[in-house]
C-alpha cells in the first residue's frame, strides 16, 4: 500500500496539480494581507477605480489571448517536433493582438471617462502589463504541454514576492493610486522575464510560419470569440456597476469578486494538468468518458466544499479584514462563491469541447451566457447595486455551463454527465 501511495503521489499529473494548487494556496495569505491593506488604504472609491481599469483592459485583453490556450497545448502535444514553429507563430500573433487591445482600451476609457486623467493613466499602465503577459502565456503553453507547471509556479512567485515587498513599501510611504498600478505592472514583467530565463536560449530557434498562424487562428477563432464573451460577462458587471451606480459601489463589489475569483485556481489547475492526458485518448474510447466524468465530479465536489465553507466565513472575512466601509460586500461574496460550481464545470467541459473540436458549440453557449448577463445586469444593478450584479453573474454562469447543454442535442450526454456531477460528485 505504501508503494502504491508513493506511486500515486509521484504521478506527473498529480504532481503538476500539486505545484499549481500549492503555489496558489501559499500565495493566498500574502495576497490577502496586502490586498486588504491596499483596499483599506485607498477606500472603496479609489479601489473601485483600479478595478474599473482592470475590467476595461480585461474585456479587450480577451482578444489578445486569441483563444489559443487549448489549441496550442494540443498542437504541442500532438506535434512536438514543430515546437519552435508553433511557439514562434503564437507569440507573434499574441503580441500584435495585445498591442491592438491596449490601444482599444485607451480609446475606450477616453470615451467613457474623458475628464479623468487618473483613469487614463491606470488603463495605460494596465494595458502595458497586458502586452508583457503574452510572453508569459506563450511559455505557459509549452510548460503545460510538458506537465512541468513547477516552473510557472517559480516564475510567478519570483514576481509576486518582490512585488509584495514593493507594495508594502508604497503603503508605508503613502503612495498614490498610480504607484500601485505600476507595482502590478512590475510583477507581470518580472514573471515574464523569469520564465524567459528558465526557458533559455531556445528562443533563438523560434520562427514564424504564416501557414501555421492561419491554421491556429482557424481552429481558435470560435474560442477567441468565446474567450471574449467569457471575459465580457465576467467583467461587464464591474463596468456597468461603475457607470450605472458609482466607483464606490464597484470598490465594495470588487472585494466580493476578489474572494470569489481567488478560488478559480482550483478548476484551472485541475483542467490544465489533466488536459494533455485527455487529449491523448480517442474520443470514442470508454476511458475518455470515464475520465471526463471523474473530472466533472472532482470539479463539483471541490466547488461545493469551497462554497459551503465561504457561506459561513464570508461575514467574518468582511468584518475582520475590511471594516464597516465594505460591509455590503458580504452577501455579494456568498452569491459569487456559489457560482464557482458552474465556472468549474464550464472549465472542465471546455476540455471535452476542445478534444471534439467543437469550438463553435463553446462559442454558442458562452454567447448565450454573455447576453443573459448583460440583460440581467441592466435590470438588476439600478435596484440592487452590487448584489444585483452578483445574482446576474450566478445565473449567467449556470446557463452557459449547464443549462445550455440541454438546448443542443449533441450535448445531451454532457448534460447528463454534468447533472450526475452536481447531484452526486463522487470522484474517488
Amino acid at each position: 500500500m505504501q508503494a502504491s501511495l508513493k506511486k500515486l503521489v509521484s504521478h506527473p499529473v498529480l504532481a503538476n496539480i500539486g505545484w499549481l494548487m500549492g503555489d496558489r494556496i501559499f500565495r493566498i495569505g500574502a495576497s490577502l494581507f496586502v490586498g486588504v491593506q491596499i483596499a483599506r488604504y485607498l477606500g472603496p472609491e479609489q479601489y473601485g477605480m483600479i478595478n474599473f481599469a482592470l475590467a476595461i483592459c480585461g474585456i479587450f485583453g480577451a482578444l489578445a489571448s486569441l483563444g489559443l490556450e487549448g489549441i496550442v497545448v494540443r498542437e504541442l502535444v500532438r506535434d512536438p517536433i514543430k515546437t519552435d514553429e508553433i511557439l514562434g507563430s503564437t507569440i507573434a500573433m499574441k503580441f500584435m493582438a495585445a498591442l491592438s487591445a491596449a490601444i482599444a482600451s485607451y480609446f475606450a476609457i477616453l470615451m467613457m471617462r474623458p475628464d479623468s486623467s487618473v483613469m487614463a493613466w491606470l488603463v495605460c499602465i494596465t494595458a502595458v502589463g497586458m502586452i508583457f503577459n503574452q510572453l508569459t502565456e506563450t511559455l505557459d503553453f509549452w510548460f503545460q504541454s510538458q506537465v512541468k507547471s513547477k516552473y510557472i509556479v517559480l516564475a510567478r512567485n519570483f514576481g509576486f514576492w518582490l512585488t509584495v515587498v514593493l507594495k508594502l513599501i508604497l503603503l508605508w510611504q503613502g503612495a498614490s493610486i498610480i504607484a500601485f498600478a505600476i507595482a502590478s505592472l512590475i510583477e507581470i514583467s518580472l514573471t515574464a522575464l523569469y520564465l524567459a530565463w528558465v526557458y533559455g536560449h531556445r528562443f533563438l530557434k523560434w520562427h514564424v510560419y504564416w501557414q501555421r498562424c492561419r491554421t491556429l487562428l482557424r481552429d481558435s477563432l470560435p474560442l477567441l470569440v468565446s474567450s471574449a464573451m467569457i471575459m465580457i460577462y465576467m467583467r461587464i458587471d464591474q463596468v456597468m456597476l461603475a457607470q450605472l451606480v458609482s466607483d464606490k459601489e464597484l470598490g465594495i463589489y470588487s472585494i466580493a469578486v476578489r474572494f470569489a475569483e481567488v478560488w478559480y485556481f482550483v478548476p484551472m489547475a485541475i483542467a490544465s494538468s489533466t488536459q494533455p492526458s485527455i487529449m491523448k485518448l480517442a474520443v470514442d474510447s470508454p476511458l475518455f468518458f470515464q475520465r471526463l466524468q471523474r473530472l466533472y465530479n472532482a470539479m463539483a465536489a471541490l466547488s461545493y466544499a469551497i462554497s459551503i465553507s465561504m457561506s459561513f466565513v464570508a461575514p467574518l472575512i468582511v468584518n475582520w479584514f475590511f471594516g464597516p466601509d465594505y460591509d455590503r460586500a458580504t452577501p455579494m461574496m456568498i452569491v459569487l462563491t456559489w457560482s464557482l460550481i458552474f465556472t468549474s464545470l464550464g472549465v472542465a467541459r471546455s476540455s471535452f469541447l476542445t478534444a471534439m473540436n467543437w469550438q463553435k458549440v463553446h462559442l454558442a453557449t458562452t454567447t448565450l451566457g454573455c447576453i443573459i448577463n448583460i440583460v440581467l445586469n441592466y435590470l438588476l444593478i439600478p435596484y440592487y447595486g452590487g448584489l444585483g450584479a452578483a445574482i446576474a453573474s450566478l445565473i449567467a454562469y449556470g446557463v452557459a455551463a449547464y443549462v445550455a447543454c440541454f438546448l443542443y442535442k449533441p450535448l445531451w450526454p454532457t448534460a447528463i454527465m454534468l447533472t450526475k456531477a452536481i447531484i452526486w460528485p463522487k470522484f474517488w
